[in-house]
């Protein structure tokens, strides 16, 4: 009987040329990775005169934990105290806040922190290759390219609030090189090894918990390698696997909790899952192969249970591993291996679990960011099989038109104005990509001066959009009529903010938010009284909410000149927020009209922390300075204040009571 030849996997297939003993080579290794280097940062090179984007406010300009050292301890202790309780990735902000600070750039320098990310995304483009070596699959350098440069990845890479995708891809692939330092195909245990591919792990997880699918793929590797799952090997991922589940659990619960995916928006029936996991399945490896108009927001689907196409996809995506399963001794295990490579590493975006952004869509780009190495690797080690002068012309060529497609791709994630036109222009149905380009405009109205003649251009554009989104926003959904009311509310457009803020009442009658703005209203049209009847309503409605403390506190100060009552609500507003930058004003007024010198300048130095441009503050500890008796530092005050207000006149008049020259 003849012997039994195993057959290898077709990734594996050795491919023996010059080019390959040239990127083997010391030099050559060290040309390849300057090469992915250079192309990476060019095809990025828009990011150099980038800003911030969408949620990028949250993550850095608003986020108050990365000011100083306590809130370092509370990004790690209070998972409330960061929008999603990645500690490691807001540690890194923590650090480039404080490092562009130092270096005289701000710690809102937009550009350090997309540097930062690109950075770290062509790192990693070359861990792959290492660990696409280790593993014997021709078209390592191809593969490595393909994933620093493709477009579809520039969603990670140029959107700051991404550092979750590079930070957590980067971390995920060293563990990954580490364990497979114990054995690609037979596992040796070793110690050193094994630590730092669980440290490693662990960080993962602490960026993004999407990488609690490690130890899986680790499995799978090991199948593809050696037809089997060694029980030594399964025993040392057992720790990873427990440690993988319990952040994805605790990724899942904070995502209803906290991030608030739960209301009518997320019933769907496990039939309605199945269908958007089929569909979503399919959509990437499509969008990876061909990667023509990727959008910001992908069009939300439209579920049919009676539409075969859709029922079709979830079937599909069966039959093509169990296909793949029957043909592994014909084509070997290396397809299938790859397949459930992307299968296990898309999951977690499958929507089998709630997640915030299935309100408005069920796909997006940085979900495949990992989960692409299950079609880009194979894609690559084939072209890698082509004859010498096809793959060279073939590689070259896709290089080239990748690194293009992402620099183009790019330009998009300057600003959220190119980034919602774009967005519009593939996605106009979308009433959440209308008002956040409202939004947009409206951030542009509020920071033109009076005097330009742009300003009133840049309000027309925000209410027609913010209209735009009314018309199209479903019933029920009321975060338009938010967005009227805010903008209403600027422009004393008293009737219109309190018939958008009605809208939010008719729906949610006991929303605190909402009464406070009804509130607010009241208040500005001098009804005192029913003014200060909302505010409690709202307080009793939401007793952690601090901003119905904070409107009771200055209805007490200004408009009753109530001092005695308005300090608690002061203090209660800032127990419920440390960064509500008026309490910390208002306060330090209060405590300067009783003669607290100190505690008053406690108060406007904390307004200062939050705000370095706050000219009334430092003059108002200029005061508290002047009435100590202390000159010297009430001087360098008032000299501070009007270097940020040259006109402010109070500021110019203390400086001449004291004999002290204006800044120059």
């Amino acid at each position: 009987m003849a012997k039994a030849v195993a057959v290898a996997p077709l990734a594996a297939l050795p491919v023996v040329d010059g080019e390959s003993a040239f990127l083997s080579g010391r030099r050559g290794r060290w040309l390849g990775r300057l090469a992915i280097v250079l192309a990476t940062l060019i095809a990025y090179g828009p990011m150099w005169r980038a800003d911030f984007i969408w949620d990028d406010p949250d993550y850095i300009i608003n986020n108050m934990t990365l000011r100083n050292l306590r809130g370092l301890w509370n990004m790690w202790v209070h998972p409330l105290s960061i929008p999603q309780y990645y500690p490691l990735v807001h540690t890194t902000f923590w650090i480039e806040y404080h490092l562009w600070d130092l270096i005289g750039k701000g710690g809102l320098w937009p550009v350090g922190y997309h540097i930062d990310n690109v950075v770290l995304h062509a790192i990693s483009a070359l861990v792959l290759w290492e660990i696409l070596d280790v593993l014997a699959i021709p078209g390592a350098v191809l593969a490595a390219a393909f994933f620093a440069l493709h477009p579809v990845h520039v969603e990670s890479v140029a959107w700051v609030t991404e550092r979750k995708n590079v930070l957590s891809g980067l971390l995920y692939l060293l563990s990954l090189r580490c364990f497979l330092r114990q054995g690609v195909g037979e596992f040796k245990f070793d110690g050193r090894w094994y630590a730092a591919a669980m440290l490693l792990f662990i960080g993962a997880l602490l960026s993004k918990s999407v990488t609690c699918t490690l130890p899986v793929v680790i499995l799978i590797l090991a199948w593809w390698k050696t037809g089997r799952i060694d029980m030594q090997r399964l025993a040392a991922l057992g720790p990873m696997l427990l440690l993988g589940g319990a952040m994805g659990a605790l990724t899942a619960h904070l995502e209803t909790a906290h991030v608030m995916a739960v209301g009518h928006e997320w019933l769907f029936s496990k039939g309605d899952r199945l269908v958007i996991a089929g569909r979503a399945a399919w959509f990437y490896p499509v969008k990876l192969l061909w990667p023509a108009n990727l959008t910001f927001i992908y069009p939300k689907w439209t579920i049919n249970h009676h539409d075969g196409k859709q029922l079709a996809a979830p079937a599909l995506v069966l039959a093509a591993t169990a296909a793949l399963w029957l043909l592994r001794n014909r084509i070997g295990r290396g397809a299938l291996a790859a397949w459930l490579f992307y299968l296990v590493t898309i999951l977690p975006a499958l929507g089998f679990a709630n997640i915030y952004p299935m309100r408005y869509t069920f796909v997006a780009d940085h979900y495949v960011y990992l989960a692409s190495l299950g079609i880009l690797v194979p894609a690559a080690a084939l072209i890698w099989r082509l004859p010498r002068p096809a793959r060279v012309g073939v590689s070259g060529a896709l290089v080239v038109t990748l690194m293009g497609l992402t620099m183009s791709r790019a330009l998009v994630f300057q600003g959220t104005v190119p980034l919602w036109t774009d967005t519009i222009d593939k996605n106009y149905w979308s009433w959440m990509v209308h008002e956040n380009m409202g939004h947009a405009w409206n951030s542009l109205w509020q920071s033109e001066p009076d005097t330009s003649p742009l300003k009133a251009v840049y309000e027309q554009k925000a209410e027609a959009e913010y209209k735009t989104a009314d018309r199209l926003t479903p019933l029920g959904v009321t975060d338009v009529h938010w967005g009227l009311t805010s903008f209403y509310l600027r422009q004393k457009r008293l009737d219109e903010a309190e018939a958008q803020d009605d809208l939010v009442l008719t729906f949610s009658p006991n929303n605190a938010p909402a009464l406070c703005s009804k509130g607010t209203i009241m208040h500005e049209r001098g009804m005192m009284d029913e003014a200060m009847a909302l505010f409690r309503q709202s307080v009793k409605m939401d007793p952690g909410l601090a901003e119905p403390h904070f409107r009771i506190g200055s209805l007490y100060e200004v408009d009753r000149g109530d001092d005695a009552d308005a300090e608690p609500e002061y203090r209660t507003a800032l127990a419920l927020d440390p960064n509500y930058l008026q309490a910390h004003f208002s306060l330090g007024n209060i405590l300067l009209r009783q003669h607290k010198y100190d505690e008053a300048i406690t108060e406007f130095q904390n307004v200062l922390n939050l705000d370095a441009n706050h000219p009334e503050a430092l003059y108002n500890m200029a005061v508290c300075y002047t009435f100590k008796g202390d000159n010297q530092n009430a001087i360098a005050c008032a000299q501070g204040a009007l270097r940020l207000n040259p006109d402010f006149g109070p500021a110019q008049q203390l400086l001449q009571r004291l004999g002290a020259p204006a800044p120059r």
